[in-house]
């Protein structure tokens, strides 16, 4: 299967997993695929017939395991929560050294 087959296939699964396929998606999912390909794969893909699509065998799965995209969810959810953490400590910070230099001057 050539590359090209290969986004053509993957675009159609994600059609079919009720998603609009795009680059990044395509880039997340073949990896090896350089730009290029992937973009004339999709500019290709959208330009197909109903017949054509219908044709399409879509060959990679697409829809993740449910548990693992929780998981990978709740990861991000605790990064962007220790993130928060962070900028208010260090907003804290700022904001007691700017009351300090206002106060000496």
């Amino acid at each position: 299967m050539s590359q090209i087959d290969q986004v053509l296939a993957l675009a159609r699964s994600l059609q079919l997993a009720g998603k609009q396929p795009s680059i990044a998606l395509l880039k997340a999912k073949l990896k090896s695929v350089p730009m290029p390909v992937l973009i004339q794969g999709l500019q290709r893909f959208k330009s197909l017939s109903a017949e054509e699509l219908a044709a399409l065998i879509p060959q990679v799965p697409v829809q993740p395991n449910a548990a693992v995209e929780q998981n990978e969810e709740q990861s991000e959810l605790t990064q962007l929560r220790e993130q928060v953490k962070k900028l208010e400590s260090a907003y804290n910070e700022l904001a007691q050294r700017v009351a300090e230099l206002e106060r000496n001057h």
